[in-house]
Parts: C-alpha cells; sequence; structure tokens
C-alpha cells in the first residue's frame, strides 16, 4: 500500500502525511532532498525488503525524482512486501514517471474545492447518509467521485479510532476505491465499503475520548 500526495508546500504536504501516519506506527525512513537519487531509491528499498511484525512508513519527500531512481523503485511499488507502505511526496505529479503513477494513487493538497463540496459530512457520517448516497450515486460524475475518495483520505488523517485496525482497513477500502474509479467502476462499488469503515471508526474514536 502506498500513495503519490502532491503539494505546492513540501513542509505542509510532510506534515498532513506524518498527521495521517499518527504516532503508533514507525516512520523507519525520511528522506527530504533536493532530489531523490538512484543512492536513496537503493537505500529505500533495502529498508523495505526489512522483515517487520508491524507497518513501517517509507517516507520520500523531494522536489525532483531522478528518472533512474523512480525505475529502480517499480518493482517495490508494484509489489510492496507486507507491511510496508511508501509515500512519495512532491510539488507536482509531472515529475513522476507515468510507470510510477500508474503504480500508486495520487492525492492532492489543497486541491481547489469541487462545487459539491458537501456531499458527504465524513464527521456526522450515519446509515441514512451512507443511504442518501446511495440513492444519488448513480448521477457522480468520475471526477466528483475520485475528489470524494481524496476527501476521505484527508478525514482519515484526523481520526484517532481506538482499534487502529480500523483505520488502516478504511485507508486499503480508499485506495481500492481509487483504483476502482480509476477503471471506471460505479462509485457506489467504489465508496461505499469507504463510507461503512469511516462509519464504523467515527463510532470506535468515540469511545477513545
Amino acid at each position: 500500500m502506498g500513495a503519490i500526495w502532491v503539494c505546492p508546500d513540501k513542509q505542509t504536504g510532510l506534515e498532513r502525511v506524518l498527521g495521517l501516519i499518527g504516532d503508533a506506527p514507525r516512520v523507519v525512513f525520511n528522506a527530504q532532498k533536493e532530489e531523490f537519487s538512484i543512492a536513496e531509491a537503493r537505500e529505500l528499498i533495502a529498508e523495505a525488503y526489512i522483515s517487520a511484525d508491524r507497518e513501517k512508513f517509507l517516507i520520500a519527500s523531494a522536489i525532483g525524482y531522478n528518472a533512474s531512481a523512480q525505475n529502480a523503485l517499480l518493482k517495490l511499488l508494484e509489489e510492496p512486501p507486507r507491511n510496508i507502505t511508501i509515500y512519495l511526496l512532491a510539488a507536482k505529479k509531472s515529475v513522476f514517471l507515468p510507470t510510477v503513477r500508474s503504480r500508486l494513487p495520487i492525492y492532492a493538497i489543497n486541491a481547489p474545492k469541487a462545487p459539491s463540496e458537501n456531499l458527504i459530512d465524513f464527521k456526522r457520517l450515519d446509515l441514512a447518509a451512507i443511504y442518501e448516497f446511495a440513492k444519488a450515486s448513480g448521477k457522480l460524475e468520475r471526477d466528483r467521485a475520485k475528489r470524494l475518495v481524496q476527501e476521505a483520505f484527508e478525514y482519515c488523517a484526523t481520526l484517532k479510532p481506538a482499534k487502529p485496525l480500523l483505520k488502516k482497513r478504511a485507508l486499503e477500502a480508499i485506495e481500492r476505491g481509487y483504483k476502482m474509479i480509476a477503471l471506471n467502476s460505479t462509485a457506489i462499488n467504489a465508496i461505499l465499503p469507504i463510507l461503512l469503515l469511516i462509519l464504523e471508526c467515527n463510532e470506535s474514536s468515540k469511545t477513545s475520548i
């Protein structure tokens, strides 16, 4: 599992990703470079293949990514080892090769708000809201569906459920949903599992207060 994060301000992007990860998991690789080189790629790959009994996050944040370094990461991005999550941060998605972009979902930070921004209020999500979404999802345009998945991803960064595994399951559902929409799946099939898990996370977060 992993993602590409795009943010004009590198520090803001890094803070958002670290907020998404939270305090419990380990960040074992955090490269902040002007250019991500083949040397950093090899270091990241070596760390990825060190076995772990719980999730490890490998983070690379750079203005540019060397083409050779990106090519070296392709196999890892395609089939990451168990418990490995890779986040690549940059100011523009165009710095990444098409082969890299095709392997990871891409999320923008501080992206322009869509006109139907209030389609779903994740904080106040309940079964009635999910039912209303299900009825309206057939009219949801593909771009708006992708934006909704991104909003779900950003909302999950704020959650601290009593059961951390719930958050991980929600993030995995978000990644699957993004890929399904990219493959022209219906919005209801892509987004409904996300909404149900976020609802469960919300309830769990209440019990942890």
